[in-house]
């Protein structure tokens, strides 16, 4: 009887696959040769990691939308800093202190240390990033969150902090980064001209550097940054209830809002909500955060200009790190009650009351998810194509961008997340391709997009003089012709390795 169904069913799966192949190929009269003969030598790139690794450097990559810039900086170059300005490191506190009155060279690294003694520079390295955990005493959550308050006493000012991290975005082909950055306080609240002042002084040395260069070949934006861990000063025996941390974060929220929607000029595109979000107040506090979002939101008017984009972290969890409870509309709320255009991470999506509901709507709003797949497995341990969420939320058809969120403190980069992303879901070119496009798409670049319904194709390029002032369209356009010039120039190397479709290739 069991093959006697098959038999029946046969033909229905005969003219499924039969559209299948008929949707193949339409699709493939819209690519070019180029494009063909690189989806194939792909197959065969994914088989070698070093052959994978320099296909995707060269790669035209988009945007990164999800960068801390101090956790982006390397530790290398935080340890240069505090070698010029004379600093000891103290392995007890796991800080840079001021050079200490009895230096005990068991305790206390000095710089001619770090300088000449290769074992104590790379400890001093190891305890700065996620290098060799397997050595350190604290999980990989733990020794990451810490890893901020262990650089002490540095001075390493933002704006060169921005600088070096948009050089290593151009130097891997990326066209527009999304920074993440603090505003300036004053008496425990929000400085508005101190950060006009700060804002100013980082957008400026990015836009020297880059006229320095002559470099049109990347965008710069920010987005302004709140801790959802900050709280009033308490006493050791008070508590902090609901009313008290009320009073507290809604000026931050009512202030840094405003900061944006009046400060486009200097690049600020949107604001953010981060901080571990399985800490205590981040736990306790989470519904009366999301009701301060919603209600400072809408206070702004219906006006779009005068309402900031919201890409706000939700759901970096899981069940090793927070109560089930906790997950269950973690990522909903965050959408429904905060507002976000974008969410952070949102590894706990499958814990959601109403998952598949969640995805729809996402999909539906064209509301994307930050997939930071280096940071998930060092903080959150989630390794692997089978334990990452990344398939749920690519088969349900919402809009996924690949990030870096921490590079340095990671020892990571945009291109080792599309190379774990190609291996751990078995990803194409195509695939590839579309990521890259969709970083820019869901950006908060100002603009209308150059592209009509998520096709990217150049057919579809949208030919409206409305698009001229458009910065998305103009970044959009950039890496159209980036990827029409990578597919040409790789031509030789397809040919060098035998990849075509009408030459299929073996591995030896």
């Amino acid at each position: 009887m069991r093959g006697s169904s098959n038999i029946k069913r046969l033909p229905a799966l005969m003219l499924t696959m039969l559209v299948f192949c008929l949707l193949s190929a339409c699709a493939g009269r819209n690519r070019t040769d180029g494009e063909r003969n690189l989806n194939v030598f792909f197959e065969q790139v994914k088989q070698n990691e070093a052959m994978l690794v320099a296909f995707l450097h060269k790669m035209p990559k988009g945007a990164d939308l999800h960068s801390h810039p101090s956790g982006a900086v390397y530790g290398e170059d935080f340890v240069d800093r505090t070698i010029e300005q004379g600093l000891y490191f103290d392995l007890r506190t796991k800080r840079f202190v001021p050079k200490p009155v009895r230096a005990d060279p068991d305790r206390y690294y000095s710089p001619a240390d770090l300088q000449l003694k290769f074992n104590k520079y790379g400890q001093v390295l190891d305890i700065l990033a996620m290098r060799d955990m397997d050595k350190q005493p604290e999980s990989g959550h733990d020794h990451f969150f810490m890893t901020w308050e262990r650089y002490g006493k540095v001075d390493f000012p933002d704006a060169e902090q921005v600088v070096k991290v948009v050089h290593r975005a151009r130097m891997q082909k990326i066209g527009y980064v999304e920074l993440m950055l603090a505003p300036a306080w004053k008496d425990g609240k929000i400085d508005p001209q101190g950060s006009k002042t700060r804002f100013a002084e980082i957008n400026g040395a990015v836009r020297r550097y880059l006229a320095a260069r002559q470099a049109d070949d990347i965008e710069v934006g920010y987005t302004l940054s709140l801790s959802r861990t900050a709280t009033p000063p308490v006493t050791p025996d008070q508590r902090l209830d609901e009313a008290a941390y009320e009073a507290y974060f809604r000026p931050q929220v009512r202030g840094i809002l405003e900061l944006v929607r009046d400060n486009a000029d200097l690049g600020l595109r949107g604001v953010t909500i981060l901080a571990p979000e399985d800490a205590w107040v981040a736990r306790v506090m989470f519904d009366t955060q999301m009701k301060i979002f919603n209600e400072e939101w809408r206070r702004l008017g219906d006006d779009p200009k005068a309402r900031p984009r919201l890409n706000l972290h939700g759901g970096e969890l899981t069940l090793e790190y927070s109560p089930y409870e906790s997950m269950l509309t973690r990522i909903s709320d965050t959408v429904r009650l905060g507002h976000a255009s974008r969410i952070g991470h949102g590894v706990s999506i499958m814990w959601e009351d109403d998952v598949f509901g969640l995805l729809k709507s996402m999909k539906e709003q064209g509301i994307a998810v930050e997939i930071c797949l280096t940071s998930n497995a060092g903080i959150l341990n989630v390794v692997g194509g089978k334990r990452h969420p990344f398939r749920l939320y690519w088969e349900a058809g919402v809009p996924v961008v690949l990030c870096t969120d921490d590079e340095g403190i990671s020892r990571s980069n945009l291109t080792m997340e599309y190379a774990r992303a190609a291996n751990w879901f078995n990803l194409s070119y195509a695939d590839m391709k579309k990521l890259s496009f969709d970083s820019l798409e869901y950006s908060f670049l100002s603009g209308a997009s150059l592209f009509a319904g998520g096709n990217y194709s150049r057919q579809r390029a949208q030919d409206d003089p409305a698009l001229a002032g458009s910065a998305k369209a103009r970044a959009q356009a950039r890496l159209l012709r980036e990827f029409e010039d990578f597919e040409t120039t790789m031509q030789n190397t397809v040919k060098l390795f035998g990849a075509t479709e009408r030459n299929k290739f073996n591995m030896r």
